[in-house]
């Protein structure tokens, strides 16, 4: 029966022995691999931009069994606060690791990592106040002024790119098309349109523009429509005295423009349509282009001959371009009388 009553002692030392084992095994130092996301920032993050601003390391820490599996992984990035200055410098990533908040309360350390130090760039942030130009209203034509506000934005960017900048550089205010459908002619307009940075800063994610957003506010001028004839004349204008010295023709090829679209004022483009008005395309040749005998030219404007000795200036469209076509030309001088 001895035995019996020492039963309870054997079993509490077991119990013991094995937590202590346990313990023990928890706490053994053991090595680990890691990835990590790290970001940089600096001690003025609001004044400073680092680039690249983050990257992915390969990590061996060390620590208990424990603590392995309580420490960081890829969830989510360790942010490290570089304390330079200005200018290229080689993080010690093993360093800046190591005191790290979220690895010390860990309880584990950094013996390696790959790659060990990674090149950065400290650039103090600076702002710029820019232009914002009058938008793309496509065929819409407006009355007045087309007002922007705010008509100039903020752009805040690393000071190596304010040369990017440049004098007179502006930032676009994009409309939306569709909004632009379901306007009304002669009821003023207020829309959102939404900047758009040069495009040799566009890509870069370091800068950053405020507001976003301008409302650009104008008023409808009169409804556009447009009609597309099949053929119109091309026309040849210079100065008068070159009359007596020049020919200028019109190659066979040119004399005429096919399937061009005309836009204007829709009043003006039904006249087109009835036949009441005749459009042609002008090319205005110079004393010295006639000298110069050239070859081709584009054509300089589009008119439309509303009645005799008075014209107005429409837009017109070859293929969806609205590109000035050329035209080829043989200009020779005219034989003088013996």
């Amino acid at each position: 029966m001895g035995w019996r009553s020492q039963l309870p002692t054997y079993l509490i030392v077991t119990v013991v022995a094995v937590l202590i084992w346990l313990w023990a095994a928890g706490e053994t130092r053991e090595t680990g691999e890691r990835t990590f996301l790290v970001q940089f920032t600096t001690q003025f993050p609001a004044d400073h931009i680092v680039t690249p601003k983050e990257t992915t390391i390969s990590v061996e820490i060390e620590g208990s069994r424990s603590a392995l599996r309580s420490a960081p992984a890829m969830g989510s990035p360790i942010v490290l606060t570089l304390d330079a200055g200005l200018g290229d410098h080689a993080v010690d990533l093993v360093r800046l690791l190591n005191d790290h908040p979220d690895l010390r309360d860990a309880r584990v350390s950094v013996i390696s990592t790959d790659p060990p130090s990674h090149d950065v760039t400290i650039d103090k942030l600076v702002s710029a106040t820019v232009r914002v130009e009058d938008p793309n209203l496509g065929r819409l034509q407006t009355e007045g002024a087309i007002l922007i506000d705010p008509s100039q934005v903020t752009v805040r960017l690393p000071r190596r790119l304010l040369g990017r900048l440049g004098a007179g550089v502006s930032v676009k205010a994009l409309v939306d098309p569709a909004q632009l459908g379901r306007l009304n002619p002669g009821e003023p307009a207020r829309l959102t349109a939404r900047v758009e940075l040069p495009e040799s800063l566009a890509t870069q994610a370091s800068v950053r523009v405020t507001p976003t957003v301008v409302t650009v506010s104008f008023t409808v001028r009169s409804n556009i429509k447009e009609v597309t004839l099949p053929t119109i004349p091309v026309h040849i204008s210079g100065p008068w005295k070159d009359h007596e010295e020049y020919i200028v023709e019109v190659a066979e090829a040119d004399r005429f423009l096919e399937n061009v679209t005309i836009t204007a004022d829709a009043a003006l483009i039904d006249r087109i349509a009835a036949g009441d008005v005749k459009v042609f395309a002008l090319v205005h040749i110079s004393s010295t282009e006639k000298e110069q005998g050239i070859e081709a030219k584009p054509v300089t404007c589009f008119l439309a001959l509303i009645s005799e000795g008075e014209s107005t200036t429409v837009t017109a469209e070859l293929d969806g371009s609205s590109q000035p076509p050329l035209i080829h030309l043989r200009i020779s001088e005219r034989a003088r009388p013996q």
